[in-house]
């Protein structure tokens, strides 16, 4: 199993987003490009996610705890709440389970049977119900109220599809993106995504190497990250 991740950023902003990789972890997290200090923000969620899945029992609630975690970092650090603002996609692996976790908006990509399946998820508005807002009642109920109930999304099909996939190993690729890869002039999300899922090698920095190459003397607009893991 290889894993990495690479995030870089566009030339009309300061980059937001950020990307971790670790033996058995992926995150990633975009953080709202009209808040100030959010590329710290993306930093900690990324950072507080890998401490949670990390602890030797596991949460209650893992986006409540990271968010939780988030906040008293935030503080800690005297940051101005919006600093908080990003979105999270974490992918957690262990010897027989994958479980993926997403609050925001963003895009999972895998292969199983030698099919690339690609689930794009999309907020209501454009406005992400981030993991901060999580620890903050009052600014959960003015969202609802503008966006609907639907705050977090389940990601039960696609775990139980994953679970079921490593067990027959038949899954051979994970792959977690910002929504960054709907920006690229002249190309479509989904042509992106299979287009950063074809590695030419995997293994090392797979993932910097592939999305580098990629955007030579590609236009885009917005931030971009990407995670994966190779089984």
């Amino acid at each position: 199993m290889n894993t990495d991740a690479y995030f870089t950023g566009c030339k009309t902003h300061f980059c937001q987003d950020y990307a971790l990789a670790t033996d058995n972890q992926l995150v990633i997290s975009d953080g709202c490009s009209s808040a100030k200090y959010t590329d710290v923000g993306a930093r900690l969620v990324c950072w507080s996610y890998y401490q949670v899945c990390n602890k030797p029992f596991g949460s209650f609630n893992l986006l409540f705890e990271i968010a939780a975690r988030v906040e008293a970092q935030r503080l800690q650090l005297r940051l101005p709440k919006e600093a908080a603002f990003a979105t999270l996609i974490g992918v957690d692996i262990t010897s027989n389970k994958v479980s993926v976790s997403m609050c925001g908006d963003g895009v999972i990509a895998y292969i199983v049977n030698g099919n690339l399946i690609v689930k794009s998820f999309t907020s209501p508005n454009n406005t992400p119900y981030y993991p901060a807002y999580m620890v903050d009642e009052l600014i959960t109920d003015k969202w609802v109220r503008e966006n609907g109930n639907i705050r977090i999304n389940s990601m039960d099909f696609i775990n139980n599809e994953l679970e079921t996939s490593l067990a027959n190993g038949t899954l051979s690729m994970l792959a977690i993106f910002s929504d960054g890869v709907s920006s690229i002039e002249g190309m479509s999300e989904i042509d992106v995504v299979v287009e950063l899922c074809n590695f030419k090698t995997t293994n090392g920095s797979f993932v910097e190497r592939r999305v580098k190459r990629f955007l030579k003397n590609k236009v885009f607009s917005d931030d971009i990250s990407m995670a994966a893991v190779i089984f």
